[in-house]
Formats: structure tokens, C-alpha cells, sequence
């Protein structure tokens, strides 16, 4: 007879070894053996259950073993070999288990393992708890997480079914090796520890933190959360660093867990030269969305190099907040606040604004933002409104003339009307802004509508004609155009303009496929008339300052971003995209090569003097305008746009990206120079960005990083050092250099150190921060 013929059943009610806490049962099983059949050892395949006891559907327990006895003593039963026991989702298994009906104690011996239904194991050598939970006791006890993080104890008595005392433990989030040859990263050692599943707690006394077996830490009190609980309150990793401008110091932010919906992470920054600076971040979500804050507070007065002090000592900060919430399926509203309690403070203290996504719209880096807006949108239409103030970070005469958005209000709604698929949009939109200082307060409205069609013809050209009509009305009040040299008088104005245009553009995707590549070609024309403008010259400039047509603009029918400027006159806009794909030649070499490259340019029938020459819109003839992209599968590319004077041939905008992976190197560069005769003084720049990550095996990384600017000979960034991971632990230490000067805050350097115990606290994915 096989070995799973004497495999023996036995189903009944005890609520057993089926709780996260080691336990068996809860309450004490009202049933007895002596129903059962009455040889000491059953050898037939048996399914015992107690008729007696009162059962339920979720809590019968099926106790499998290859024999199940009466034991010597009355009121004993003895599973034994391969003991498994199963209840709601939870295993038990051991060599032999024990049930004393007249105490109520069960006993598993011999290789124990729990499994819950969370994923969490439990393994010790021997068990005993007894049947209401109140106490237990476990020997050579250890437990393993759902995420791979163990706990092990010498000894563990359970209390009250959640309470864990333990003596001797240890824990890790690190792989542990059978061998016992390869040491954990890390591992923290403690003479007790308290497990509070209640609240979801470890608390440890009399703590050494080892890393690679050596001690290197010792507190005589440490806390973290469970890491089966998720997100706890407790200690994050601590952050310390060395600066020229700030000294030593060191950040320990605190985790304070509210509720299920919100925290807050409160962060003390200790400095040598500096006062503390404290850093809170709040978060909170609700069933409609969620809001995110961040500031910093400090009483301090401004400060250069290595702590260098002037002025008077004040209360100053800043404050970064966004949320959004939806209203129903189609409508929701939100906010931005952004601010600081001076143009300065974020680059002394080193804040960055590159996190700075929300809202519906954005202002360059060297503005913050503040907004208040609704939108709502569906497959036929989009409509916002919001309404905004600026504080910007720049010194001089600028700051004086920053307006107030106050509000701002645009829509569209779509028809599917005419012939080729057409698509009529009819659009309006009203923006009023408002200065304190020169006043020059605004209004604008606008409201048209444009038809596309698109439509393709034999041959495979692909025609898509298009008409535009629009009004425009601008209200400017009397003020001064305050800058840095002179201040121009302004008159009140009030005014209204017709604008209309029409365009087909004409595009013919070609391609030829082969046995080794594949070409493409796509010839593309856009014809366009557009009516005169004579009002042009009463219109003050405000949406359209930062454009610049591209390759990705230029087949656009109304020239400008924006409702100021309008681009008059009829022009054809001509261009040329070709592609071509080289296929993998073999299994041995599947990587496909991918060429393409794009050229064109806008000729006009009309001059538009109104148009800065960093446009590109300022001649009759635009500049050569382009992109490009070469790609090896996953092993590097290239990519940029250019823009070329036709004139001079000179390239007066380009940009190239490249990424590489070559043998255990990742290498990225960003090169971005756009030509003072084009840019104009305060767009020109040339600069270079890149960084370097070599492997050195699978747990050591050397990186370097460059932010250089070429124009001011200087290196505004740059970064070298150390990245060391594995299954459970990230340390990085770099050196920094920022170039930068303002005003009276000079370069500096620092040493910063970052490390992340797993489960403990976590680094970013960036090299450095």
C-alpha cells in the first residue's frame, strides 16, 4: 500500500495554528475523541469530525498526517509525519502536533512552519500555545515577511495573541544563505525585542547594527514598523553631509502616520554654521483626490560661504503645496501654492523646483506659482478656468511688473460636421491680468472657430485642408513699461480685431520595404493665407514672448503660440522626412538599426516686423529648421533638432541627445546652444549636461555628473562617487561642487552621504539628489 493510502484525515472545529499570532485556537473546542475510532493507531483513511463541536463554515480546520493516535494519556490525540493542518487560507506544518483536550495546550514539534495568508512564514523548531491565546512559548523561533524580511529569537512567548516577547533576535531584510558563508549586508542584533501586532511595531532593546558581520552601531533603543503593516510611524534613514556653506549636517526625518489617509514626515536639519532648519511634509488623500504639502521653516538671518551672517535675523521659509479632487466623471478642480519668504532662500538652502508638476499650467523655473482652477472634459469638449500670482526669484526690475491671473478662461466644443471626417471646434477664451507697480493691467477675449478635414487621395497622399476665423478684443489700461534702463509711458487702449485664415497641407508617406532594411519618405507641403493685421502694433506682447517655431511647428497654419501675435500674409511651409530601418540579419545579431532625419523651412509673401528674431518668424524666409534620430536597439542613440541661418549657414539653435551602453558603462549627454544673434541676450546660452554610471560588479557602481556652462566658463553642477547595492541595502557617497554665484552667495562644495536600509527606508532611483 503507498505511502498516500495511509495518509490520514481528520476535519474538525478548532480554529487552530490558523492566526497570525503562532496560535491555535481562540476559544476552546467543545469536543472529544472518544468518538473516534478506538484502535490507538488509525490505519484506514479516515475523516474524523466532532458532531458535538459547533462548527462553522469558515473555521473547520483538515488535519493531514500519515497516522493520527490516541496517545498513552486520556484525552491526547498525536498526529504524526508530515503534519499538515489547514483553516482559512493558513498552513501548519510539522513533523508531529500534539492536542491536550483537558488543558487545552497544543504542542507542534519538529520542523514547524506557518504560513499565512498574507504570504508572512513562521518556522521554529518547537511550538506550544495554549487554546485562548494568552500565552505561548516558541524555541529557535523565526519568522519571514511577506517582502523577504526575517525575524528570528532564541526564545518567543506569546501574550494576549498579538505580543511577542523575544530574547535574543534578530532581524534583516536580506537574503539568508543556507551555507551560512555569505553574510547579510546588514543585520540588527538586539538582547529583546517586543512584536506588537496591534500596533504593528517592533521595538528592540540593547541594539548593535552589523554590517558584513562587523558592529558598527550601538543604541539601546531602536523602533520600526512591521513590515507586513505597510507605512509606519518611527524613524527614517537619517541623511548626513558635509558643506563649504552649511558645515557638517545632518537630516532625521519622522514618519508620523495619522490615520489610513494622511501623514506627515517631520524633518529636523542640523547644521554647523547655520540655525536648524525644519522641514515638514504633509499628505492626505480622500475618496476624491489628495493633497500634497511641503515647506521648511527657520529663523535665520542670510548667510554666504561657511556660514558667513548679515543682515537682520528674521522668520523665513517656504511653502510648496498642490491638490486635486475630482467633482464627478467630468469635471474637477485644484490648486498650486508656491511660495518663499525670499527670492534667495530655496538656493541657499538648496531646495529644488524640478518636482514642481501641478496644475494646469506651468511658468519657467525662474517664477513660482500659485493657482486656483476648474476644468472639465469630455470627447466633445474642454473647458478651464483658473486664476494665478507669480513670485519671481530673479532680481531687478522685472519682479515689479509680475502680474495676477485674474482669471483666466478658455473652451472648446466639437462638432463632427462636414465632408473628409471633418471637425468643426468653436473656441473662446478671456484672461484679465492685473500689476501692482506700472499697473499696465489687461483684458483680453477671444472667441473663433477652425474646420479640419482629412482625407486620403489615390496614391496615398494624405490631404488635410483647414479654416480658421477669430475676433479678439484687448483693453489696456494707462501705466508705465517699467525696465531696467527706462520707463516708457503707456496710454490707455481698447480695441478689436477680425483674423482669418485658410490652409491645406499635403503630405505623401512613401516606403520601401527589402530583405535587409526598410526606407521611408515622406515629402510634406503646407500652403496657408492669412488675412492682415492692422492692429498689430497697438498689441502688447505677453503669450508669445518664449516662442520659437521648430520642426515640430512648423507645418502649423497660424505661425505664433498664443493670442497676441499673428502671423500675416500667405506662406508655404515645405519639408522632407526620411527614415530607414535596418533589419537583424541573424539570431546571432537581433538588434535592428533605426535612422531618421527631417529638414524644412516657411517662405512668406509678407514681412512680420512684430516678431523677434529667436522666433524665427521675423523673415520672409525662416531659417533651415530640423531633427534627427539614430537608435541600436537597447545599446544607444542619438536625437536632437537644429536650427541653420540660410544666410550664413551658421547653426543658430541645437540640441543633441545622446545615450550609450557600452560593455559597464551608461553614458548620457545633453548638449543645448542657442546663438546670441538669435536668442538675443537673455535666451543665449551654451551648456552641456551628461553623466556617466560605470559597473564595476554586481554591487559597486562609480558615477559622475556635469552640468557645465560654457558661456560663463563655469560648472554649475558637478558630482563623483560611490553607489553600493544589493537585495537589501543602498549607500551612496558623492562629492558636489555647485559653480553657481548670486549675489553674495558664493560656489560650494560638500560631501553627502546617503544609505537605505530595505524595509527600513528607501533611496530614490536618481544616482544623487
Amino acid at each position: 500500500m503507498t505511502r498516500a493510502l495511509h495518509r490520514q484525515l481528520l476535519a474538525v472545529s478548532l480554529g487552530t495554528l490558523f492566526v497570525p499570532a503562532l496560535a491555535i485556537a481562540r476559544e476552546k473546542p467543545d469536543w472529544n475523541l472518544q468518538d473516534a475510532p478506538a484502535a490507538k493507531v488509525v490505519t484506514n483513511r479516515t475523516a474524523i469530525t466532532d458532531t458535538r463541536a459547533p462548527t462553522r463554515a469558515e473555521d473547520p480546520v483538515l488535519l493531514e498526517a500519515d497516522a493520527i493516535e490516541q496517545g498513552d494519556e486520556v484525552g491526547v490525540l498525536i498526529a504524526k509525519g508530515n503534519v499538515t493542518a489547514r483553516n482559512n487560507g493558513r498552513t501548519v506544518r510539522a513533523d508531529q502536533i500534539n492536542y491536550n483536550q483537558k488543558t487545552g495546550i497544543v504542542k507542534a514539534l519538529g520542523n514547524v512552519t506557518v504560513v499565512n495568508d498574507d504570504g508572512s512564514t513562521t518556522f521554529a523548531d518547537e511550538l506550544t500555545l495554549d487554546d485562548e491565546l494568552s500565552s505561548g512559548v516558541a524555541g529557535n523561533f523565526a519568522s519571514k515577511f511577506a517582502d523577504g524580511s526575517t525575524l528570528a529569537a532564541n526564545a518567543v512567548v506569546t501574550r494576549e495573541g498579538d505580543r511577542k516577547l523575544m530574547s535574543q533576535a534578530v532581524f534583516t531584510a536580506c537574503p539568508i544563505c543556507k551555507d551560512g558563508k555569505t553574510k547579510p549586508s546588514w543585520i540588527i542584533r538586539a538582547r529583546r525585542a517586543l512584536q506588537n501586532e496591534r500596533t504593528e511595531s517592533i521595538v528592540y532593546n540593547d541594539v548593535v547594527f552589523e554590517v558584513k558581520g562587523v558592529p558598527v552601531l550601538y543604541v539601546p533603543y531602536f523602533a520600526h514598523g512591521d513590515p507586513s503593516a505597510g507605512r509606519r510611524s518611527g524613524l527614517l534613514q537619517p541623511k548626513p553631509g558635509e558643506s563649504s556653506r552649511n558645515g557638517y549636517y545632518i537630516e532625521q526625518p519622522y514618519l508620523q502616520v495619522i490615520d489610513a489617509s494622511s501623514d506627515i514626515t517631520i524633518t529636523p536639519i542640523i547644521s554647523q554654521y547655520i540655525n536648524p532648519v525644519l522641514q515638514l511634509d504633509y499628505r492626505r488623500k480622500f475618496y476624491s483626490g489628495g493633497v500634497v504639502l511641503n515647506g521648511t521653516v527657520t529663523k535665520e538671518k542670510f548667510f554666504g560661504k561657511r556660514g558667513e551672517k548679515f543682515g537682520e535675523s528674521d522668520w523665513r521659509g517656504h511653502i510648496f503645496g498642490n491638490g486635486e479632487f475630482k467633482i464627478n466623471n467630468t469635471w474637477n478642480w485644484g490648486f498650486t501654492a508656491e511660495s518663499a519668504s525670499d527670492d534667495l532662500y530655496l538656493f541657499r538652502y538648496r531646495i529644488g523646483q524640478e518636482n514642481l508638476q501641478a496644475g494646469l499650467v506651468r511658468p519657467q523655473t525662474s517664477r513660482l506659482m500659485s493657482q486656483l482652477y476648474v476644468q472639465g472634459q469630455t470627447d466633445r469638449f474642454y473647458v478651464r478656468s483658473l486664476s494665478a500670482v507669480f513670485q519671481d526669484l530673479v532680481p531687478g526690475e522685472r519682479r515689479k511688473n509680475l502680474p495676477r491671473v485674474a482669471p483666466l478662461v478658455d473652451g472648446t466644443y466639437r462638432w463632427l460636421i462636414g465632408p473628409m471626417n471633418g471637425r468643426l471646434d468653436v473656441s473662446g477664451s478671456a484672461v484679465s491680468l492685473m500689476r501692482t507697480e506700472g499697473r499696465l493691467d489687461s483684458i483680453r477675449g477671444n472667441i473663433g472657430a477652425t474646420w479640419r478635414g482629412t482625407q486620403i487621395l489615390p496614391g496615398g497622399f494624405v490631404l488635410e485642408p483647414m479654416a480658421m476665423v477669430r475676433g479678439d478684443y484687448f483693453d489696456y489700461s494707462e501705466g508705465s513699461n517699467t525696465g531696467a534702463v527706462s520707463s516708457t509711458p503707456l496710454k490707455a487702449d481698447s480695441f478689436g480685431r477680425g483674423l482669418g485664415l485658410a490652409s491645406i497641407d499635403l503630405r505623401w508617406p512613401l516606403i520601401r520595404p527589402g530583405n535587409r532594411f526598410n526606407l521611408t519618405l515622406e515629402p510634406r507641403m503646407s500652403l496657408t493665407v492669412a488675412s492682415k493685421d492692422d492692429q498689430q502694433s497697438r498689441v502688447r506682447v505677453e503669450d508669445a514672448l518664449g516662442f520659437e517655431m521648430d520642426a515640430t511647428s512648423l507645418f502649423r497654419p497660424a505661425g505664433a503660440a498664443g493670442m497676441d501675435l499673428w502671423e500675416p500674409g500667405s506662406r508655404v511651409s515645405l519639408g522632407l522626412r526620411a527614415g530607414i530601418d535596418v533589419l537583424p540579419t541573424s539570431e546571432a545579431n537581433p538588434l535592428p538599426l533605426r535612422a531618421s532625419a527631417f529638414l524644412g523651412r516657411r517662405i512668406r509673401t509678407d514681412d512680420a516686423s512684430a516678431f523677434s528674431r529667436a522666433s524665427n518668424l521675423d523673415r520672409k524666409e525662416s531659417d533651415w529648421v530640423g531633427d534627427f534620430e539614430l537608435r541600436y536597439g537597447d545599446y544607444g542613440s542619438l536625437s536632437g533638432r537644429l536650427r541653420i541661418d540660410p544666410e550664413t549657414g551658421k547653426l543658430v539653435h541645437t540640441e543633441a541627445i545622446t545615450r550609450l551602453k557600452l560593455w559597464r558603462t551608461e553614458t548620457s549627454l545633453r548638449y543645448h546652444e542657442f546663438d546670441s544673434s538669435a536668442a538675443g541676450a537673455t535666451r543665449a546660452n551654451k551648456e552641456l549636461q551628461g553623466s556617466v554610471i560605470l559597473t564595476l560588479n554586481k554591487n559597486f557602481k562609480l558615477f559622475g555628473s556635469l552640468y557645465r556652462d560654457f558661456k560663463s566658463d563655469t560648472n554649475l553642477r558637478s558630482a563623483y562617487g560611490v553607489i553600493y547595492g544589493d537585495d537589501c541595502t543602498d549607500f551612496r557617497i558623492f562629492y558636489e561642487e555647485l559653480g553657481t554665484r548670486n549675489r553674495f552667495i558664493e560656489p560650494s562644495q560638500s560631501i553627502r552621504f546617503q544609505i537605505a536600509f530595505r524595509t527600513l527606508g528607501e533611496l530614490s532611483d536618481a544616482p544623487f539628489d
